[in-house]
């Protein structure tokens, strides 16, 4: 390892020696041992040096086929009270050089596998801190969200926004940062006591009809008591009520004597508008008898047409076309079954 590395890594509070340097797929790249439960060497994590200009590859896996996983994976049989999760391997090592139990992905802040939150089972309270920017802000949303109905005490680690840098090692390094004050930024989220009623599926129409009930019942709840949650907690619970109800509604239409089915024809008929509404997206008024829409997140600019005589679609990015059921196909990129199972729930 050549100087320039080694103070790069002292720079950043990192000891060197647990790190190594060399070349592979034709760059020179920081390796980073990534270990397996049992803290035998699993494969090595490759960070960009940061001086070379020419490799625009941020980081790669080493050797080539190896998947993301939970680094520290070996130590978190010994974190029983309390573990933080954050963003990167860098600031994982930096917090344990702090004392502090630490862990994350090897693959940043939009990768936490559903797997993974299984390890976490015999840890009491769990923590997330990752980066100040809206990358971080959403995976840190996306992980809370994955342990919500785990029986943990789950907090949020929020790094202000107007610090130099936005990570956690810079809080500390750049902005002199303490831990006393790292946890003076916690924020609960309350949802560990939260249990959803489940749907059971049956015949009996005065059954079903009760869950709905208690479905509406905490759903008011929730609606009433939305202030002690983060908004994105709340639309959680609110939406998962909302599909579990229209779920049980349709099965008791389904398990009425007088229920015959429901044709393609029917489903084709229900208004497009509407199924834009039920999946939360947002159009607006080109023309008397159409919408624009984007038809995926990514899109800058709406090139999906909705029209409402024909009750059809058009995307003019990449040519779909055709009624809802093909809508909700390219939607949520299911097959034709999902598709109509879906529409039917608004029937």
């Amino acid at each position: 390892m050549t100087d320039r590395i080694k103070q790069y890594l002292i720079n950043r509070g990192l000891n060197p020696d647990d790190f190594a340097y060399g070349e592979f797929y034709g760059f020179n790249w920081i390796c980073i041992p990534v270990r397996d439960e049992y803290g035998k060497l699993d494969y090595f994590k490759l960070r960009r040096d940061p001086d070379d200009k020419k490799n625009l590859i941020k980081y790669k896996f080493y050797p080539a086929g190896s998947e993301a996983g939970l680094f520290g994976l070996e130590k978190l049989k010994d974190y029983k009270d309390y573990v933080i999760i954050c963003e990167g391997e860098f600031d994982c090592m930096f917090l344990r050089s702090k004392g502090i139990n630490a862990i994350s992905s090897t693959a940043g802040s939009a990768s936490f596998k559903d797997e993974w939150v299984d390890n976490l089972s015999h840890i009491k309270k769990i923590y997330t801190c990752f980066d100040s920017d809206e990358a971080g802000k959403k995976g840190a949303n996306n992980l809370i969200l994955k342990l919500i109905h785990k029986n943990h005490d789950i907090y949020s680690i929020d790094l202000p926004k107007t610090m130099i840098g936005n990570d956690v090692s810079d809080y500390f390094i750049k902005n002199k940062g303490t831990i006393k004050g790292l946890y003076s930024m916690v924020t609960p989220i309350n949802v560990k006591n939260l249990v959803l009623p489940s749907i059971v599926l049956a015949d009996d129409e005065k059954f079903l009809r009760g869950e709905i009930s208690k479905l509406a019942d905490v759903e008011d709840k929730y609606r009433k008591d939305k202030y002690n949650y983060p908004a994105f907690v709340y639309n959680y619970i609110i939406q998962d009520l909302e599909r579990k109800m229209r779920s049980c509604q349709y099965h008791i239409k389904k398990s009425s004597p007088n229920y015959v089915g429901t044709d393609i024809e029917t489903i084709k008929a229900v208004p497009i508008l509407n199924i834009l509404d039920a999946y939360g997206i947002k159009y607006k008024k080109s023309s008397s008898n159409r919408v624009s829409f984007k038809l995926r997140e990514s899109e800058n600019t709406a090139s999906a047409f909705a029209y409402i005589d024909t009750n059809s679609f058009y995307d003019y990015g990449d040519k779909t076309s055709g009624s809802v059921i093909d809508l909700v196909m390219a939607l949520k990129d299911c097959g034709i079954k999902k598709a109509i199972d879906d529409i039917t729930l608004y029937l």
